[in-house]
């Protein structure tokens, strides 16, 4: 369904564009591919090659609890890629058929249209063209309202909540907090976990936090594929023959990403903010206390630096950073992560008052 309408979004979005094969990390790889009741029978009965009509039936099959908005998926090949996949990167249905015949998740990906209340259009961090579009913003994010007309997807929203103006402003809010570069990136979350009811902190040592943050992240790589070599990588490097952490090679590393990357804590506010428009923060499905979801955002934060710190010793380019952020973003956009950190700072007791100081210093 088509929609002409008013919608808010962060002037990046308009700039956003597939980079089809030209991906390192596509997102049809590894990934459960859903497509709805109506895609479904959209793709099946489409006028194409008998190639193409061989790989949709070999390819495409109804869910094991199909719904109408997951209603089939397609089944990854042997090597993860989805079946759809040509040798050069691009899709074998848009390149025959064109972009109108995708199904609407392979169309939008990585846009987010939310047409519940508030009008919205964002993307997700979990693409790596997104990320890319971040490591050349040097100024705060903007937004702005456009008239545009967009095709609505099935199950737009997550949450199963209208959202109202006032949320929108307090969002909106909450962004010029985070943008406002009088303190660093880890102060300005600090402050506004202050404004949802966290005492008082100030981030601490680096290392004290990475210590605390890498038992979690092992039991998330074990979970979460999509971080799993990334993790691996970080986990390794700062982990001594004794299994223990390794202080030193943390610290190390941590000072040659500042020194390599100077636009680090840029990027770093960029998917932050961005993540908090795209997610609608603070509003959940599992309807969790504001003070809940500003740590489970404290969580996104520990988890992108320590990953990005760790990956980009042995991939110290632009490249490597895009890679290792949107490979986060693949497990935190595209999960309940807010629930799920949560359980993990129970599960290692590392839900005290402290707790989100350390995590920030990382």
């Amino acid at each position: 369904m088509k929609e002409t309408n008013d919608f808010l979004m962060p002037e990046y979005y308009s700039e956003f564009k597939c980079k089809m094969g030209e991906c390192r990390s596509a997102c049809c790889v590894g990934w459960p591919i859903t497509v709805s009741l109506e895609n479904y029978f959209k793709l099946i009965g489409m006028d194409c090659t008998p190639e193409l009509r061989s790989r949709l039936d070999v390819g495409l099959r109804m869910s094991d609890r199909p719904t109408p908005e997951h209603y089939a998926c397609f089944n990854p090949r042997y090597d993860g890629n989805c079946p759809m996949r040509m040798e050069d990167g691009r899709c074998s249905i848009h390149a025959e058929m064109g972009e109108d015949a995708l199904a609407d998740v392979c169309r939008l990906f990585p846009r987010g249209i939310r047409v519940d209340g508030v009008r919205e259009c964002s993307c997700s961090n979990s693409c790596e063209a997104v990320a890319e579009i971040f490591l050349r913003m040097s100024e705060p994010m903007k937004f702005v309202r456009k008239q545009i007309t967009v095709e609505v997807p099935d199950g737009s929203d997550n949450t199963g909540h209208v959202h109202t103006e006032e949320e929108q402003k307090k969002r909106m809010a909450i962004i010029a907090l985070l943008q406002s570069r009088e303190k660093s990136l880890p102060m300005r979350i600090a402050e506004l976990g202050c404004m949802v009811g966290q005492k008082e902190i100030v981030p601490g040592c680096g290392a004290d936090g990475a210590e605390l943050l890498l038992p979690m992240l092992k039991t998330l790589a074990d979970h979460h594929d999509s971080i799993a070599d990334y993790a691996a990588e970080a986990i390794s490097r700062f982990t001594g023959d004794d299994g223990m952490f390794d202080r030193g090679a943390y610290e190390k590393a941590a000072r040659e990403f500042e020194d390599r990357f100077a636009q680090g804590e840029t990027l770093f506010e960029h998917l932050i903010v961005n993540h908090i428009f795209f997610s609608r923060f603070p509003v959940t499905a599992r309807k969790m206390a504001e003070i809940e979801v500003w740590k489970s955002l404290v969580m996104v934060y520990a988890l992108l630096r320590f990953i990005a710190v760790g990956y980009t010793v042995s991939h110290p380019d632009e490249d490597g950073l895009a890679d290792a952020v949107s490979a986060c973003f693949r497990m935190i956009d595209h999960t309940e992560f807010e629930p799920y950190a949560a359980a993990l700072l129970r599960k290692y007791g590392a839900d005290g008052e402290d707790i989100p100081g350390k995590l920030l210093g990382i």
